[in-house]
């Protein structure tokens, strides 16, 4: 059962390197150009309330990451695991549907031949394995 275990981890440890080559050669395309004025369309049509934002913070400059899309659904580069994007990170608070303020919102917006096509919560990826790679801290 040990050796089961030790086995496992090993193919585990392998498979997330295996996965990070792969990812470092992926073509990601062009970088966005239109990026800020796509962030804050989205913000515009996806908030309670569009004039509350407060605190908005673009945090990083477009940098390249993956996403992941699930078993069952293919990304924009047509793959369903480790789509290769730019990503850009934000941070801002705006009104919830009870009219008071959120604590401070992270996301992360992917992007794809110049057009928004992912936006994920949080400051960093890789819950899923590896295949979603993004950190807003660096």
């Amino acid at each position: 059962m040990k050796n089961y275990i030790i086995m496992l981890g090993l193919i585990v440890f392998l498979s997330s390197c295996a996965s990070t080559t792969s990812q470092q050669v992926a073509d990601h395309g062009p970088m966005p150009i239109n990026y800020e004025e796509a962030i804050q369309i989205y913000l515009d049509r996806n908030l309670k309330d569009p004039d509350s934002l407060k605190d908005f913070a673009i945090l990083t400059v477009p940098k390249k990451g993956h996403v992941n899309y699930g078993a069952f659904t293919k990304g924009p580069s047509g793959k369903t695991f480790s789509n290769a994007m730019w990503y850009v990170c934000i941070e801002y608070r705006a009104k919830n549907s009870f009219g008071a303020y959120t604590g401070l919102q992270q996301k992360a917006f992917f992007f794809y031949d110049n057009s928004l096509e992912q936006v994920l919560d949080g400051m960093r990826g890789g819950g899923d394995l590896g295949n979603t790679v993004y950190n807003c801290y660096q």
